[in-house]
């Protein structure tokens, strides 16, 4: 799972160390924070914030380092039975389903990994018997023009349910890097 960065057209490797910035883990709550630095031409940041025991929220932000114009293409790979709405992802193995909820408005499709081209995906995942192997991946992509020191940022909520333990949130995006989480059934927010 990753942010692919493109620039003026061209897409070089991406650097091959990123930077652990913060890191955090209390009794409820942990968060963590890495920086893949000098990306083509952009530092990309992954903010994770973890919510023990009910969700994650993950916010790519992409920082310009140089102007110009930038494909980014946030990819999630995924196995189980996938149902995509305009803003969401769920997927289901056997009765457990995890969900990811887009907040960010980028667009979206989902393609099998194999198609995308991935020698090792038989090895990978054959004796996986929870799912059938088949490695998805839901793109969120942005096509945005950012001067130096301009952000954009993909913000993505995950968190897993089952019969058990019936769970639903939702997301917005409330400036460029922070995100409104909403409990749906008991209504408590919080701001990350």
């Amino acid at each position: 799972n990753s942010v692919v960065i493109g620039k003026d057209g061209a897409c070089y490797p991406k650097p091959t160390q990123v930077a652990l910035k913060a890191i955090a883990d209390f009794q409820e709550w942990g968060y963590s924070q890495t920086v893949s630095l000098a990306d083509n031409g952009t530092d990309w940041a992954r903010s994770i914030f973890w919510s023990k025991g009910r969700y994650f929220l993950v916010i790519d932000t992409v920082e310009a380092l140089k102007e110009g114009s930038f494909n980014l293409d946030c990819i999630w790979r995924v196995l189980g039975e996938p149902e995509a709405g305009s803003d969401r992802l769920d997927v289901e193995q056997e009765g457990e389903r995890f969900h990811i909820v887009n907040a960010d408005r980028s667009e979206k499709h989902i393609t099998d990994r194999e198609a995308d081209f991935s020698p090792d995906w038989e090895k990978n995942w054959a004796s996986y018997e929870h799912a059938d192997g088949v490695v998805r991946m839901w793109h969120q992509r942005k096509r945005v023009s950012l001067r130096v020191g301009e952000q954009t940022a993909f913000v993505n909520l995950m968190y897993p349910s089952n019969d058990g333990t019936n769970q639903s949130f939702e997301v917005v995006q409330a400036g460029e890097s922070a995100a409104l989480i909403r409990d749906a059934k008991t209504g408590e927010s919080v701001l990350a």
